[in-house]
C-alpha cells in the first residue's frame, strides 16, 4: 500500500483497493481511536453500489474497536456534517467518492464541528495507520451500534423555518439534478411542504448512475433541464451533495464564484458577515 492514504478530501480508491478491505478497514479504525477509544461517530454513505458494503464493514470495524456509532444510512454529505454536532458526537464520517464515477469510492471525516479535519488530523491517522500495520493490537473495547431512523426530520428542521420565513411564490419553478446521489431523496423531504414547483431530474440511482452524465460536474444536464422545463432556477449538486452549481432561467451557468459573491452580498445587507 502506498504511504499514503489522505488526498485533497479524506481518502479516494477504486472501490476495490486494498484500503477498502476488511483488514485495513479494522487498522483504519484502530488508528482513528488509538487517542480516545470511545469516540462517538456518526456515519452515512451515497448511493454507489460498493459504498453500503464499505460502511457496514467500516461501522463493525469501529464498533469492535471501541466506538459508539451512530448510523444514518444513505444521506447526503452536508446532512452528516449537521448531525455531528445535533448528536454530540466527536467525529462524523461519510463513505462516498463524491463526484467521481461509481467505479471509486471514499472515506471523508468531520470533526466535532462538522468541518473538515485539519491536515494534521489526517497525518496523525495515517501516521498511526501505517504503524499499526506492522503489530497486531487488539483493543479489548467494545462499542455499540444506534440506528437513526429518523436523520431526514432532524436535519429539515434546519431549512424549513428558512423556507417558509422567504415566502416563495408557488409559481416558482426550480429543477433539481441530484446526480443519482445521496440527495435524491433528502431533498424532497426538505421541500416537501414547501409550496413551489419543483422538478427533480437524476433521481433514480441504481448504484451505477452516480454522476454519470449529470450533476455539478456535468452542467449541460441542468442548462437543458431548466430550458425544457421554462424554469426559474437549476440546482445541480453532485454524488454526495457538497458541491453545487446553478443555472439561470436563460441557462447560464451560476458557477461558484458567483454563488458565494451572492451569499456575501446578501448577508453583508443583513448585517451577518463576521
Amino acid at each position: 500500500m502506498n504511504k499514503k492514504i489522505f488526498g485533497t478530501d479524506g481518502i479516494r480508491s477504486l472501490s476495490n483497493d486494498e484500503i477498502f478491505n476488511n483488514l485495513s478497514l479494522n487498522t483504519l479504525s484502530k488508528a482513528i481511536l488509538k487517542n480516545n477509544k470511545n469516540l462517538k461517530i456518526v456515519i452515512g454513505r451515497d448511493t454507489r453500489e460498493a459504498s453500503k458494503e464499505i460502511e457496514s464493514n467500516f461501522i463493525n470495524a469501529l464498533k469492535n474497536n471501541g466506538a459508539k456509532i451512530f448510523k444514518v444510512g444513505l444521506l447526503s454529505t452536508p446532512a452528516i456534517s449537521y448531525l455531528i454536532k445535533k448528536l454530540n458526537c466527536n467525529l462524523g464520517i461519510v463513505v462516498s467518492a463524491s463526484h467521481n464515477p461509481y467505479q471509486f469510492n471514499g472515506i471523508k471525516f468531520f470533526n466535532k464541528n462538522g468541518e473538515k479535519l485539519s491536515d494534521s488530523d489526517e497525518s496523525k491517522i495515517e501516521k498511526y495507520f501505517f504503524e499499526l500495520t506492522k503489530k497486531k493490537n487488539n483493543y479489548k473495547n467494545n462499542g455499540k451500534i444506534q440506528i437513526i431512523n429518523n436523520p431526514f426530520s432532524i436535519y429539515k428542521k434546519k431549512f424549513t423555518k428558512i423556507l417558509i420565513k422567504n415566502n416563495f411564490s408557488s409559481k416558482l419553478k426550480i429543477v433539481i439534478d441530484c446526480a443519482n446521489g445521496s440527495s435524491y431523496k433528502v431533498v424532497k423531504y426538505i421541500f416537501s411542504k414547501i409550496n413551489i414547483n419543483l422538478i427533480y431530474i437524476k433521481d433514480k440511482p441504481n448504484g451505477r448512475n452516480i454522476n454519470y452524465k449529470c450533476g455539478s460536474t456535468f452542467p449541460k444536464k441542468i442548462q437543458a433541464a431548466v430550458k425544457k422545463y421554462k424554469a426559474h432556477l437549476g440546482i445541480s449538486l453532485d454524488g454526495d451533495a457538497d458541491r453545487v452549481i446553478m443555472s439561470d432561467e436563460k441557462g447560464n451557468i451560476i458557477d461558484g464564484d458567483q454563488i458565494i459573491a451572492a451569499l456575501a452580498k446578501r448577508w453583508k445587507n443583513k448585517k451577518m458577515l463576521r
